[in-house]
């Protein structure tokens, strides 16, 4: 009797492990299926942070630039551009001949606008352009920027007739042609005389661009400028 106890407990046992092994089997294939949104999403995750990331919620397509295995725009980075200080290049874009600063002043689309002929030479972290009636000089420091540090934007406003505009309302909106970043859009504050001041974080190494947002009572005109970081 004793022995017959002893095998059907053996035999008992043995099929609770199979059943076992079967139902995790069965689990496995009902699973990982449903986890493919997050597995192939885990090298299509946003910007290459330093975990695998958890892809793409559904329904949204990342821009064609700027993304890359990892997690959130990853400006602190991980693995990938982000952390490795490979600059993000836009296509067509050849970075300046020293491979930082390159500070210019450019039209909306980015194009660079020439400086007139009779125009005083400018320092090379200070650039200058015409928007209406405007005058606008835009100088940043230090200069030239390095990602992760601060930067201060010191911005200079004359009319046509070279008289201090100082009822100017100033914001910036700094973005990176190449890729989605992050806003930012520091306030300018004056500092008299036609003298307006803004500071904004830099992030990571790349082409910039700096929207200058210009209000003058019910009148809004923007002021472009590139520059490498």
């Amino acid at each position: 009797m004793n022995r017959k106890v002893i095998v059907i407990s053996v035999v008992g046992a043995l099929v609770l492990l199979l059943c076992g092994i079967g139902f995790g089997i069965l689990m496995m294939t009902q699973v990982m299926p449903a986890l493919g949104a997050n597995g192939p999403a885990v090298s299509q995750g946003y910007g290459p942070g330093s975990n695998p990331g958890y892809g793409l919620p559904a329904g949204v397509t990342p821009p064609a630039q700027g993304f890359s295995p990892g997690f959130g725009p990853g400006m602190m980075g991980g693995r990938g551009p982000m952390m490795s200080g490979t600059p993000i290049v836009p296509e067509g874009y050849t970075p300046p001949s020293g491979g930082v600063g390159g500070l210019v002043a450019v039209s909306a689309d980015g194009k660079p606008i020439p400086a007139p002929s009779d125009a005083p030479k400018l320092p090379e972290n200070t650039a200058a352009q015409k928007i209406g009636n405007l005058n606008v000089t835009l100088a940043i420091t230090p200069y030239p920027p390095a990602s992760f540090q601060n930067g201060t934007f010191d911005i200079t406003l004359t009319d046509d007739k070279g008289q201090a505009v100082t009822d100017a309302t100033i914001s910036l909106d700094l973005t990176m042609p190449g890729m989605w970043m992050p806003p930012s859009k520091p306030s300018a504050q004056s500092v008299g005389n036609g003298k307006y001041r803004a500071q904004a974080f830099w992030t990571m190494r790349g082409l910039w661009r700096i929207e200058m947002i210009i209000q003058r009572g019910g009148a809004k005109q923007s002021a472009f400028f590139d520059v490498w970081l």
